[in-house]
């Protein structure tokens, strides 16, 4: 995965931020909300992925915990604000693949693998079992 689905999703919601920005009568604003709310969330959004964008991958705990929540809260925004008919689909798409990104970063696996001495395991496997049985 990498850093394709966080510059992805940026993408998304830059061009969807766009449109909102350079065309507020379009017809194709019938897709979207152009309200103040959606920008400010769209924009801290496009912060936030741009922050994990120039991080390397093994995070530190305190900023996956952020990430992970940050996504649980905008998948019940995103399922909430849909349902009752008060965001509209593009940003529904835009603001769920963001979602889903931060909850791919959050779920990512560290670095604490330890290696292990192959050799060392055969020797112990061949002399015997580790635990004494009684």
């Amino acid at each position: 995965m990498g850093k394709l689905l966080i510059i992805w999703s940026a993408i998304c919601l830059l061009i969807v931020q766009g449109i909102c920005y350079l065309y507020p009568t379009d017809i194709m604003m019938g897709l979207l909300t152009n309200s103040a709310v959606f920008e400010l969330a769209r924009v801290g959004l496009l912060l936030v992925l741009l922050a994990l964008l120039f991080t390397t991958p093994p995070r530190h705990n305190t900023l996956r915990f952020f990430t992970g929540s940050l996504a649980f809260g905008i998948m019940l925004a995103v399922a909430y604000l849909t349902y009752n008919n008060l965001m509209n689909i593009l940003d529904t798409l835009a603001f769920s693949g963001a979602g889903v990104v931060l909850g791919l970063t959050a779920l990512e696996a560290g670095n604490d693998v330890e290696e292990v001495d192959i050799e060392a395991l055969r020797r112990a496997k061949m002399s015997g079992p580790l635990i004494p049985k009684h």
